[in-house]
């Protein structure tokens, strides 16, 4: 089948391409300029633009699925102007409902979309989330997670009996390539001469076991309409300990809660007098960092038989590829 990919010019689009490719699929990506680095071999680039919808109909025209990859984060601030957040609903919400539409009207039997593992929720201190409780908003004060929940609830509504709509939530994706989170990340923790680290953690996944869910996905492998895909739980100190250490430095200091309350709270008050406001609230990103974010990978692993990679392997290769 032939597949379209909106977002596929990125990180995960280029390895879902090569995964789709290897199982003798056809792929399309649409994208409103031309691509900085190569696309894989036998990609067709169609020029388009999803928040206007220019181009989508013709490259969705002969395609039988296609998924969703765009969308903003605008972490840890929103544009400047832009407090409420609405460019980055009108990426993730508006233009989510703009190609399904499309999709559906010019005969896809399948779309996937790809959104946050957040949707999800967090579970106690340390306690995994297994992904089958539906998606929500209690509890999120943050323009993000709002966005992506609104994403989520959009695409739901979206599918008919002969429209099949799944959603794909992944946690922190890493692998060797890529120049956005784990890149930066990898550079900022390498280079700072005794970083402070916070107490709580998160879940990590490997960017070829991405790849590989949201194939099965598109391929109408799953069993139920929301999947989290999640690997690896891992502290932050763990994470930071093995950065510094592949580099031969020393692992950073403790970060105590009450330091880190503070200084949410400055960045806010700051952010306040400048016009600016966090794109995810002071509250939530205070959970994220005081207490260990876990997510439970089984349902991937059951239910779309996915083999997981050893994160750390690969956390270490992408150390060695981005590390300056």
């Amino acid at each position: 089948m032939d597949v379209l990919l909106i977002g596929g010019t990125g990180f995960i689009g280029r390895a879902v391409a090569v995964a789709l490719q290897r199982k003798g699929h056809g792929v399309r990506t649409l994208s409103r300029s031309t691509p900085k680095a190569p696309l894989p071999s036998g990609v067709t680039h169609i020029r388009g633009d999803v928040s206007t919808g220019a181009g989508l109909e013709d490259a969705a025209r002969g395609c039988e699925a296609v998924a969703f990859l765009a969308g903003r984060e605008d972490v840890p601030w929103l544009p400047a102007g832009d407090r409420l957040g609405l460019e980055m609903f009108q990426a993730n919400v508006m233009a989510t409902h703009r190609t399904l539409s499309v999709a559906r009207r010019v005969g896809l039997r399948r779309a996937v979309v790809v959104t946050s593992c957040a949707t999800f929720g967090i579970g106690a201190d340390g306690e995994p989330v297994d992904g089958s409780a539906p998606v929500g908003v209690v509890g999120l004060h943050s323009p993000y997670l709002l966005s992506r929940v609104q994403q989520e609830l959009t695409a739901l509504q979206a599918a008919r009996p002969d429209f099949d709509v799944s959603i794909a939530g992944p946690s922190a994706v890493v692998g060797p390539g890529d120049d956005k989170f784990f890149g930066r990340l990898v550079r900022a923790v390498a280079q700072l001469p005794l970083p402070l680290v916070p107490r709580g953690g998160f879940n990590f996944i490997a960017i070829n076991d991405v790849a590989a869910a949201l194939t099965a996905l598109l391929e109408g492998r799953g069993q139920r309409s929301r999947y989290p895909l999640v690997g690896e739980n891992m502290t932050y100190r763990e994470l930071v300990t093995l950065i510094r250490q592949r580099g031969g430095r020393s692992a950073g200091l403790p970060l105590p809660p009450l330091a880190m309350r503070l200084a949410t709270g400055m960045a806010t008050l700051l952010g306040s007098a400048a016009g600016r406001v966090l794109g995810i609230g002071s509250d939530d990103l205070q959970r994220y960092l005081d207490q260990r974010v876990y997510y439970d990978p089984r349902l991937i692993v059951d239910e779309l038989g996915l083999k997981l990679e050893p994160v750390r392997e690969v956390m270490n290769q992408a150390v060695d590829t981005l590390e300056p």
